[in-house]
């Protein structure tokens, strides 16, 4: 069982591990809609693609680097790494986690109060871009853009793009 011991968030060659509370890096979700055929006691559910990638993170800061990230034109998005560190239970294997995502960040500050924390979340949307490696090796890479979708080695929509032309 390993465990995250520690995280970060890179953001235009910036460490955050000072200042980050949370992340949330992007989930793989089946967009399904449900089915029935004529000759089928019930309906399934039939994956039709992914679900639209959303990611974020609280930093407890104001960091102005990663603000100026926020409202940004359309077409622009941000490269911004999470990186992990996990630490084995059972034994004393230890492994980096490195999440890397492009999209478009988002800054909704928390409210100020005296004598209290206040940070800013970080929702990132608009995700064109997503590859998780856990001990260097790959788990998931999407590219919505480029019709690519990577589980482990197997390249899931290959056959779709060789139909498609490309």
């Amino acid at each position: 069982m390993d465990v995250l011991r520690f995280h970060t968030a890179w953001v235009d060659a910036n460490s955050y591990h000072l200042d980050i509370e949370d992340a949330q890096i992007p989930q793989m979700v089946d967009q399904n809609e449900a089915f029935r055929g004529g000759g089928m006691d019930g309906e399934i559910d039939v994956p039709l693609g992914q679900e639209k990638p959303t990611a974020s993170f609280m930093l407890t800061t104001l960091a102005a680097a990663v603000m100026r990230r926020a409202g940004l034109v359309p077409g622009q998005r941000s490269p911004i790494t999470f990186r992990g560190h996990t630490v084995s239970e059972y034994s004393d294997d230890e492994k980096e986690v490195i999440a890397a995502v492009t999209g478009r960040v988002n800054a909704q500050p928390e409210p100020w109060k005296a004598g209290a924390k206040s940070g800013v979340k970080y929702p990132i949307t608009g995700i064109s871009y997503y590859k998780l490696t856990i001990g260097g090796e790959l788990i998931w890479e999407r590219d919505i853009l480029n019709m690519i979708r990577r589980v482990g080695d197997a390249d899931q929509m290959a056959t779709a793009r060789r139909s498609l032309g490309f």
